[in-house]
């Protein structure tokens, strides 16, 4: 906000979890130019395309740990599993389903126009046909970035 040229000194703002907001006078050696990569999850459309918005929140929440900004890095991760949360269940999507208290892999076969799916989910004693699943209650599964889903 307010730089003391003098001092070598700025007024910073800041959001702190125990209070709304707060402000410092802090040196100007503790400032940093932000990481590449930063500014774009400040953008509303960050995410429009899910998998790349997750992907990149990942890396660059890698370079923040990396820096010792753990909560800046956390906050992108989350926003990262979010974003994968979210996809929508089309038809042969490979899913993950709770069955009975038991995280059971699936494949969705029918999505009906209210957002229910009907899935093939699959144990290691039978194949069972779910129908009428709300979509929240599933989790997509992308074969090729699982580990991106489960690092």
């Amino acid at each position: 906000e307010y730089v003391e040229e003098n001092e070598d000194t700025v007024d910073v703002a800041y959001i702190d979890a125990e209070k709304d907001q707060s402000d410092a006078t802090v040196p100007t050696s503790w400032l940093r130019p932000l990481e590449p990569g930063e500014l774009i999850f400040l953008e509303p459309n960050a995410f429009a395309n899910r998998l790349e918005g997750a992907m990149n929140a990942k890396e660059v929440g890698n370079v923040l740990f990396k820096l010792g900004d753990v909560e800046a890095a956390a906050d992108l991760y989350g926003r990262a599993l979010e974003a994968l949360e979210r996809a929508p269940c089309a038809r042969n999507t490979w899913i993950l389903a709770n069955r009975h208290g038991t995280l059971l892999p699936g494949k969705v076969l029918l999505v009906d126009d209210s957002g229910k799916a009907n899935v093939e989910l699959r144990s290691e004693k039978s194949v069972e046909v779910v129908r009428g699943i709300p979509q929240n209650a599933l989790i997509g599964v992308q074969l090729e970035h699982l580990l991106l889903q489960g690092s």
